[in-house]
């Protein structure tokens, strides 16, 4: 009954109210406008109703500076006027007038270039736009520069109008407003304040210093062994094999392979014979070929001639392989079952023509990379290489050619390419999985042959030395020679300016020294010399002494070096830059390089494994624990955060940073990767040492400013929020039940999980759609090869509805193009067809194609195709098959599960069974939002109560949600939602609105009754109003909703029409649906989860989990960063009603 007359009380107020102002003689239409105010206001701040004309005006003058501005920022930055207005805070009218005028000096220079161009008739298609609008600018802003007082009012006023369509005192009033919000701002910084001891904590954690122990676990530990046993680090699982051959499956495709016969006939061999045509002929052959002037023929005779016999030799071999091609097609004519005998043929002809350089044999079984090798030199280019690719076992190929002769072939049998099964291979896949396979060193070497496998620099020197037993042992008599002898050098080049240069031999002995001193000289002819590194310059017998000078030394400068035993003279030729070393030559090095690379992964992959077992173990127990295993502790010097070497470490900065983001006295527990050595450093922190007292005086004045600078940020930040909150009308009783909804039990708000995964079998699947789709594509080739129009097969089978009006014609395409529609090896192989080829069957993302290529257009490639879906609705997947696809992957998570319980590591399970091309599949941690009880019932309503086209519900034109019951932190309520759209929906359109983020409003008591008369209340809403001419729009839905919610709900929210704010998902985690948030955030008991807690096998709406909890943050009331979290969602999703 209560509820009843808060929900009528104003009809009631003016039942007993009317009389009375009737008597007072107040009108109708001062009673209409009485009861519809409430209609005209658009909402609230600080409790003052904002009417809706007000709020327009409002909104139209903060868009002048703010034109892509939402209504939530208008509303904000109006709370923000309103909250510097209470604080007394004032702008004068002289910084209004100097804020306008430096805005202005801008635009008013902008608007008066416009209309000089516009006087002139300058459009956007003129070239000169651009320099004049630039060059007009800048005049007119100098103009505004020269007199900075004077603004011209009426220029001013009309540019407001014919810009922003408002007046002058409109545009000052929100200058004003702008300059009042930026002074409030201001404020709110300027209140932060920082004591003493905040400092001192601050300055204690920049400089305090660490200590840590590092444990080596070296990558070749844990290389591939094949001959290691189970539980040593190097041995090599099945499950470890297969994983690596699903990663690497097609470094195993084993190439198209043809066994050939075939004829060849090379055009220089053609030429064997041929006799000299004579002066006539030859001059009428370059007359009707051109190749040399008329009047020049004597002069060009050997080039003409040379052409003739070219030109002659292929006419011959044509003659003759096209009559080998006739008696070939012949004999087959006559035997179709059998093969043409080739080399027979070619012997008769050969015979008859005397031409020796036919020549016939058999490849026997060649893929195309080794078709033209070593006698089969002329089995090359695109014709061969296309007849190659699609030949079958009995043809006769036509006459092909080259640039070097013409071939006939034959293919005697063909294998298909293909991709043979891991069973088949096992072994090979082991062996490569321990060694590394071709195209994986190739690739390894490619990612890093520009750092890892280049030369340093070298350097090429010359070099003249004085021994000192040519002086009789006397080595100040050789220091004395060399010196004279590069004094008289030295003069030489003065008088020749630069007489050595590259290439000239440096030899002394042309110089007019000391007879008996030229004798001593010795110049080193020593190749070694062109080519020394830094560290064969250092071991040097001679130049050692000169290696740091070396590196910095002018070319051809001449310097001396004492070394013992004599002194040389020398001088530095070039630098010979770093080069990228060939493959081959350091294929070896590339191998033992990938080998510890796997080792190194192998061992991140068993670090978590090592961390566990190292959990508690101290002193003599851990050393011998790691000694066990060849491994041992050691122990850092004391460093800084801001360390950047530390002894015998190379990665010291990740490794410093690690050490300061953990716990000191924890366990091992974090390790960075060191590539350069092959290891991982597993640490941990044992030692924190604080800065000495004294040197905190001296830091002060600069940290605290620093972090004062901080601490306002934050600090204006959570004052905005807390304006927000409180213009909004948002109670803090409010923000706490906001948080209850959201935080589970125990404060629980984030998730760090892993799982192992599986859709239904994508193999099963796959098998039964490419069986059904192959069936449609046999029929559709068998119809082509019957006669039957191509466009008329197309029309009946192409799926593909974009192309399939115009004859299955795509649009020109580049490769590239190709790939974005189909996939890469879709268009590599549509790309390998030529025009008029027979129509190929090529797979794609999408199904299978019936394609061929139909010409060129501005370089791009046009193709028509035939498109079978391999889409399961589209090929109706039979219930059964899906099923046995569901129960195949459980079946295959029960076994991971088994696998787990026999005290297998989650890692090295996971990537057994995991499906490969999920990445959350496999085992790799990754973050999820806590989803509460309360979230899940909201994220499961209809969004914006719109039902599917086929939900039964639809029929019913008053239909309403169904009141849930939410058992949360021990209590139940029962609830009723309405959930809108965020004004920016991030989710793709095709995902069911059942998942989308949303902005969540609620009818929530205690009473489930309660609830059910306001779900009434709303259906007899909706009911009539269909009746007065359909059902009514979300937003008029809503608003009764939550004057629904402000009459019945019982919690804090209900002041704000039931306003929860935004609830929203993670992408990767938001298909999974309900029953993976219930399975990972809810134990099986109903306690909260915790790190290692694993579900069982679940199904979800995707497929089956194995989940594992590896990390649960949780808050408590007091946490100010998740209590920011929670108002942000709650502002967002809240309005200002």
């Amino acid at each position: 009954m209560l509820g009843f007359f808060r929900r009528h009380q104003k009809s009631f107020m003016l039942i007993f109210l009317v009389p009375g102002l009737l008597a007072m003689g107040i009108t109708g239409a001062i009673l209409s406008v009485a009861q519809n105010r409430g209609d005209l206001v658009a909402g609230t701040v600080f409790g003052e109703p904002i009417y809706r004309q007000e709020f327009d005006r409002h909104r139209r003058l903060y868009k002048i500076t703010n034109p892509r501005a939402e209504d939530e920022e208008a509303w904000r930055f109006l709370a923000f006027v309103k909250a510097a207005e209470r604080a007394g805070i004032e702008v004068s009218d002289a910084e209004i007038r100097e804020g306008i005028h430096s805005d202005m000096q801008w635009s008013m220079a902008r608007y008066r270039a416009m209309k000089r161009l516009e006087q002139e008739g300058i459009s956007g298609d003129d070239p000169r736009l651009q320099r004049l609008w630039q060059q007009y600018f800048f005049e007119e802003l100098g103009k505004g520069g020269q007199d900075k007082g004077a603004l011209d009012v009426a220029e001013y006023k009309k540019y407001l109008r014919e810009q922003y369509g408002i007046d002058h005192r409109s545009y000052e009033e929100q200058q004003r407003r702008e300059l009042l919000v930026q002074r409030f701002l201001q404020v709110l910084r300027d209140l932060a304040t920082v004591d003493a001891a905040e400092v001192r904590e601050a300055y204690v954690e920049k400089h305090h210093l660490r200590v840590a122990e590092y444990v080596s676990v070296p990558a070749a530990r844990y290389v591939p062994d094949l001959k290691a046993k189970p539980g040593d680090p190097g041995y090599v699982s099945d499950e470890q094999v297969k994983a690596y051959y699903e990663r690497r499956e097609l470094d195993f495709d084993e190439p198209r392979r043809v066994d050939l016969d075939y004829v060849a006939i090379d055009f220089a061999g053609a030429e064997d014979g041929l006799e000299h045509p004579g002066e006539k002929v030859l001059r009428a052959y370059n007359a009707r070929r051109g190749i040399a002037p008329v009047a020049s023929y004597s002069e060009f005779e050997d080039k003409i001639l040379e052409a003739w016999y070219a030109d002659r030799a292929r006419v011959r071999a044509m003659d003759v392989m096209e009559r080998l091609e006739d008696a070939a097609r012949a004999a087959h004519a006559a035997k179709p079952d059998e093969p043409v005998d080739l080399a027979a043929l070619a012997a008769r002809v050969r015979k008859e023509t005397g031409l020796d350089a036919l020549v016939a044999g058999r490849t026997g079984w060649v893929t195309a990379a080794e078709l033209a090798a070593g006698e089969r030199a002329l089995l090359h280019g695109r014709a061969v290489e296309d007849w190659f690719e699609h030949c079958e076992p009995g043809k006769l190929s036509a006459v092909l050619g080259n640039r070097d002769g013409l071939v006939l072939l034959q293919a005697r049998g063909v294998k298909h390419a293909r991709t043979p099964k891991f069973e088949d291979i096992r072994d090979r896949v082991r062996e490569a999985y321990a060694r590394g396979i071709e195209q994986e060193l190739r690739a390894f070497y490619e990612e890093r042959k520009s750092q890892k496998y280049r030369t340093e620099t070298t350097y090429h020197l010359e070099l003249a030395v004085y021994e000192d037993a040519d002086f009789g042992g006397d080595h100040a008599k050789a220091v004395a020679a060399a010196k004279d002898t590069l004094d008289a050098v030295r003069e030489l080049v003065r008088g020749r300016k630069g007489a050595f240069k590259d290439g000239e031999k440096f030899d002394f002995y042309l110089l007019g020294t000391d007879p008996e001193i030229k004798k001593a000289m010795r110049v080193v002819d020593d190749e070694a010399l062109k080519e020394l590194d830094k560290e064969a310059l250092a071991k040097h017998p001679r130049l050692g002494p000169a290696a740091d000078i070396v590196p910095t030394a002018r070319p051809y400068a001449l310097h001396e070096v004492e070394f013992d035993g004599g002194v040389g003279i020398w001088r530095l030729v070039r630098k010979n830059p770093p080069k990228t070393l060939p493959f081959e030559e350091v294929r070896e090095r590339v191998a033992e390089d990938l080998r510890l690379q796997r080792g190194l992964e192998r061992a991140e992959e068993a670090i978590d494994e090592l961390i566990a077992a190292l959990k508690g173990k101290e002193g003599e127990e851990l050393d011998a624990f790691l000694a066990a295993r060849g491994l041992e502790r050691k122990r850092t010097e004391p460093f800084s955060r801001d360390a950047h070497s530390l002894e015998g470490i190379a990665e010291a900065s990740q490794f410093v940073a690690q050490c300061f983001a953990a716990e000191v006295g924890g366990d091992f527990e974090r390790w960075v990767p060191d590539a350069e050595n092959a290891r991982l450093l597993l640490l941990r922190v044992v030692e924190r040492r604080d800065p000495p007292e004294e040197g905190f005086a001296k830091a002060y004045p600069e940290l605290r400013k620093e972090l004062l600078a901080k601490v306002r940020g934050e600090f204006a930040q959570e004052e905005i929020r807390r304006v927000v909150l409180e213009a909004k009308g948002i109670s803090p009783e409010h923000l706490r039940y906001a948080r209850e909804l959201r935080d589970g039990p125990g404060g629980e708000f984030r998730l760090k999980i892993r799982q192992i995964f599986l859709p239904p079998d994508r193999e099963l699947i796959g098998g039964w759609l490419d069986a059904a789709a192959k069936k449609l594509v046999d029929q559709a080739l068998a119809e082509l090869r019957a006669g039957k129009p191509w466009a008329e097969v197309v029309l009946r089978y192409s799926e593909h509805a974009a192309s399939r009006r115009r004859e299955g014609e795509l649009p020109p395409s580049s490769k590239e193009n190709l790939a974005e529609s189909f996939g890469a090896a879709f268009a590599e192989e549509a790309y390998a067809l030529g025009e008029g080829d027979e129509p190929h069957v090529i797979k794609s993302t999408l199904g299978y194609h019936i394609v061929k290529a139909a010409g060129e257009r501005r370089g791009r490639r046009i193709f028509r195709h035939i498109l079978i879906s391999t889409d399961a609705k589209r090929r109706k997947l039979p219930e059964e098959i899906r099923k046995q696809a569901e129960e195949s992957s459980r079946k295959r998570l029960e076994a991971a599960l088994a696998a787990l319980e026999s005290g297998r590591s989650f890692a090295s399970v996971a990537e057994e069974y995991g499906d490969s091309e999920d990445p959350l599949a496999v085992g790799e941690p990754f973050e999820m939002d806590y989803v509460t009880a309360f979230e899940r019932a909201a994220l499961a309503q209809p969004l914006e109560w719109e039902l599917a086209s086929d939900d039964p519900r639809a029929n019913d034109p008053a239909w309403v949600p169904e009141v849930v019951e939410v058992q949360q932190a021990g209590n139940v309520t029962y609830h009723l939602f309405a959930c809108a759209r965020l004004p920016a929906d991030r989710v793709a359109p095709w995902d069911p609105p059942a998942r989308r983020d949303r902005r969540v409003f609620h009818i929530a008591s205690k009473s489930k009754a309660l609830v059910e008369e306001a779900r009434a209340e709303m259906k007899d809403f909706v009911a009539s109003a269909e009746e007065d001419g359909g059902r009514p729009g979300w937003e008029a839905t809503l608003k009764k909703f939550q004057e629904l919610a402000s009459d019945y709900s019982e919690t804090p929210d209900a002041s704000k029409g039931g306003a929860v704010g935004e609830v929203r998902l993670e992408d990767g985690v938001r298909a999974y649906g309900d029953a993976f948030y219930q399975a990972v955030c809810v134990q099986a008991d109903g306690r909260p989860v915790a790190p290692g807690y694993r579900t069982g096998v679940f199904r979800s709406e995707e497929g089956y989990h194995l989940v594992e909890v590896v990390e649960v943050k949780r808050a408590d009331a007091g946490d100010r960063e998740r209590t920011q979290q929670v108002t942000e969602l709650l502002l967002n999703g809240t309005g200002w009603q």
